[in-house]
């Protein structure tokens, strides 16, 4: 059947996956077996007739109003069923339960099963794989390689060749954003995203206004705050080398002149264009001068 073998084979049958899952989880093991022939029906409807002589039979002028009292009067019929001898050889079915069946049997694990979607994926040159419209992360050395996806309804596991590198909790369905782990990430990565825009914009408030308002424009712009995050550090750190002061100033002239780059403001603050646009530069032109004509000059 196709829910226990999805391809038959006669040396190399492929059990169902979940089939196959299933088995693991309750530490047991699925063998298909051959074809059935017309002989083997005879055994199987031979268990189904003695049940319907020795349990059926007995209930059958019987009326019940419950499930409960019907198992009540089964119970004592099958043990009777069990208990009875085999006619062709010694011992009777309960016999032989505690003799070959028994000694095998053992507890049921106490956790649910719960089915696992299995699927292969290549993980990205940014070290993230995509399950379901989400990304998930893996560790960074695993770019560009192929590896195993095990998701159940609350998490993502990836595998590779057989051995976990990366664990998640599962995002919401239709979720197409991005779950990354720190440790995942290089160094240098790691170093970059620790400066998060709440972070940037604290820095930046305290040199000045201007300043603020250069960082969050350029955290406007884009759509992931990594793309500028690095920009905006760059320019921050300006200030340890011109000061506060400079470093606003330059953001004012940048704001009113659209400059978005860091060597706008690394070139301004080099060359002293701040300062330069900071001086008001007062001319004392003559007011009465042969050259120098009024209103009435012009009709």
């Amino acid at each position: 059947m196709k829910s226990g073998v999805k391809s038959a084979c006669r040396y190399d049958p492929e059990v169902n996956p979940i089939f196959a899952q299933w088995s693991t989880h309750y530490d047991t093991v699925i063998l298909p077996t051959r074809p059935g022939k017309p002989k083997d029906k005879a055994i199987a409807e031979n268990a189904v007739q003695q049940t319907q002589r020795r349990i059926l039979a007995p209930l059958r002028n019987r009326r019940y109003q419950c499930l409960s009292q019907l198992n009540k009067d089964i119970a004592p019929l099958l043990i009777k069923l069990n208990a009875a001898p085999f006619s062709n050889r010694p011992g009777s079915r309960h016999d032989a339960f505690k003799t070959l069946d028994y000694p095998a049997l053992k507890p049921l694990n106490w956790l649910d099963f719960e089915p696992v979607d299995s699927k292969t994926a290549t993980v990205g040159f940014n070290y993230h794989l995509c399950y379901s419209g989400h990304w998930y992360s893996v560790p960074y050395e695993y770019r560009g390689l192929k590896v195993t996806v095990q998701a159940t309804a609350k998490t993502v596991t990836v595998f590779y060749q057989q051995r976990q590198i990366a664990h998640h909790l599962r995002a919401k369905l239709n979720d197409r954003a991005t779950t990354t782990v720190d440790a995942h990430m290089p160094k240098a990565h790691q170093a970059i995203c620790k400066w998060t825009p709440k972070r940037l914009k604290n820095w930046a408030r305290n040199i000045g206004p201007h300043c603020l308002v250069w960082v969050s424009d350029r955290l406007n712009e884009v759509k992931y705050p990594q793309q500028v995050s690095r920009r905006c550090l760059g320019v921050l750190r300006l200030s340890q080398k011109y000061g506060t002061t400079r470093l606003n100033e330059a953001c004012r002239l940048a704001n009113q002149n659209g400059l978005h780059r860091y060597h706008h403001l690394k070139d301004m603050l080099a060359n002293d264009g701040d300062r330069m646009a900071s001086e008001q530069l007062t001319l004392n032109l003559p007011q009465h001068h042969e050259n120098v004509r009024g209103a009435k000059h012009f009709n």
